[in-house]
């Protein structure tokens, strides 16, 4: 059995007898790291076909697996074990410090192997059950060297969990909140006597507890309208903190509507606590725009600790009634006007202008499409005044028009509108209406009166025709 180094590897050389073939197998990993210590095991198991070499506890890869003739070795002439040269007895490839060897006819495991080379560099950590410490009875002592044991007298006043083991050591979990003092006391009993009562005192530390959001559900609200943020939709808790202690800060605000406290929803907020939530004092007001969600970013403090979150809110969408803008034009005695948006407008933002019908009464005019002239129509939709395809007739009467009108989305209505019209008359020439002539005799008199002839203007009295 051979161990050295070669090429930067470590080469592991074993025989089952004096006159099998040897079988030298290295590692593959460059694991031989010049300059420095190294801890290093090689195990060769006949009956398993098995060479192994392992470096500072961790098993290496080799470069290929051995296959023994005999399942163990018998008495052969080989007398020794080699570190550092070949067994043939040929030159030595080694050239270093060995600070401790050791070799064993005993099956060796990987975990066996990661132990001893965890104890060789100090680095043993304790596995499996939870290493006790020697507990209260660390400095005690018996005269005859009986074993002794703990016997609890009292126990501590602000413990919410405490255990006294008999061998000494013990449990202690402070109760909530609380920082200060402690004690309790025991005694050492060794079968037969007991110690006098020895007290341990315990200095109790409070840790912060960090606050938890323990409801995030969001909320649904209609467009345009305030919804109640309260403890059902949003709840941070704190084993430390009572709900005026937890503190809200908005850190990125809603982009569609603001938080409010219920007595001022129009004054924005960015900051409110839990106690707010939970007596439902907190409100989102929605801007009332065509948008179906909106969120808010916040972070919850209690004084020391931090936590984070986002609160969602979905907007049911709510038909609006349509706006009239614009409703007034102007026209002239017996004129016809193409009427456009500057005449007629309306605006609804849940409806296209084709769906926005006016339904309009007349008196001294009539609307009319610009395809169908000369046929009346009171109703008409807002895309049709967009694309200049209505026209409103003046009668030719002295007496300006009137219109009133409402505008449908189909579902809602507005309230009636008187349109503002701009009247401008125009001077008709006067009409003879009646020339029936005169027959009178010679040298008699005759009455002319306007049964003979008369003379009309609409705009001019008969005092002014002359």
């Amino acid at each position: 059995l051979s161990l050295y180094i070669s090429g930067g590897e470590y080469r592991l050389i074993a025989r089952d007898t004096d006159s099998s073939p040897e079988i030298n197998l290295r590692t593959t990993s460059r694991a031989a790291t010049a300059g420095v210590w190294q801890h290093v095991v090689a195990t060769v198991d006949y009956g398993t076909n098995s060479m192994r070499i392992f470096v500072n506890g961790v098993e290496q890869p080799m470069s290929g697996s051995p296959s023994f003739v005999q399942a163990r070795t018998a008495n052969t002439l080989s007398a020794t074990a080699s570190i550092g040269a070949q067994d043939t007895g040929g030159t030595g490839t080694f050239v270093g410090q060995l600070d401790e060897l050791r070799i064993a006819r005993t099956a060796r495991t990987a975990d066996w192997v990661a132990a001893e080379y965890a104890a060789a560099t100090s680095s043993l950590v304790t596995v499996g059950a939870v290493e006790e410490i020697a507990g209260v009875l660390n400095n005690d002592t018996d005269a005859e060297g009986a074993n002794l044991s703990a016997v609890l007298i009292s126990g501590p006043a602000h413990a919410s969990h405490f255990v006294l083991r008999a061998n000494g050591s013990f449990e202690y979990t402070g109760e909530l909140n609380y920082t200060g003092p402690d004690s309790f006391t025991y005694q050492a009993f060794d079968g037969t006597a007991a110690s006098s009562t020895v007290t341990v005192n315990i200095n109790s530390l409070n840790v912060n507890d960090a606050p938890d959001i323990a409801t995030n559900l969001g909320l649904t609200l209609a467009e345009g309208t305030a919804g109640v943020l309260d403890a059902t939709r949003l709840k941070v808790t704190d084993v430390e903190s009572s709900a005026a202690g937890l503190s809200y800060t908005v850190t990125s605000s809603p982009v569609n509507g603001h938080l409010a406290f219920s007595g001022s929803l129009a004054t924005p907020v960015t900051s409110f606590t839990q106690a707010d939530l939970d007596t439902g004092n907190l409100r989102y007001v929605h801007n009332g725009s065509e948008t179906t969600n909106d969120s808010f970013a916040f972070s919850v403090t209690d004084g020391d600790a931090t936590v984070t979150g986002t609160f969602s809110i979905d907007i049911t969408p709510v038909n609006d009634s349509p706006v009239i803008v614009t409703a007034a034009f102007a026209v002239d005695e017996g004129q016809i006007i193409t009427l456009t948006t500057s005449h007629l407008a309306v605006t609804d933002s849940d409806h296209a202008a084709s769906a926005l019908t006016w339904n309009v009464t007349v008196t001294g005019g009539r609307f009319e499409r610009t395809s169908a002239q000369g046929t009346a129509i009171t109703s008409f939709t807002q895309a049709e005044v967009a694309a200049g395809a209505i026209r409103f007739v003046h009668d030719g009467g002295e007496v300006a028009p009137t219109v009133s009108g409402t505008v449908s989305d189909g579902s809602l209505t507005t309230a009636p509108v008187t349109f503002t019209i701009t009247f401008n008359n125009t001077n008709d020439p006067p009409v003879l209406s009646t020339n029936a002539g005169l027959t009178v005799d010679e040298g008699a008199n005759a009455i002319l009166d306007g049964t003979l002839l008369r003379t009309t203007d609409v705009e001019t009295p008969a005092s002014g025709l002359t």
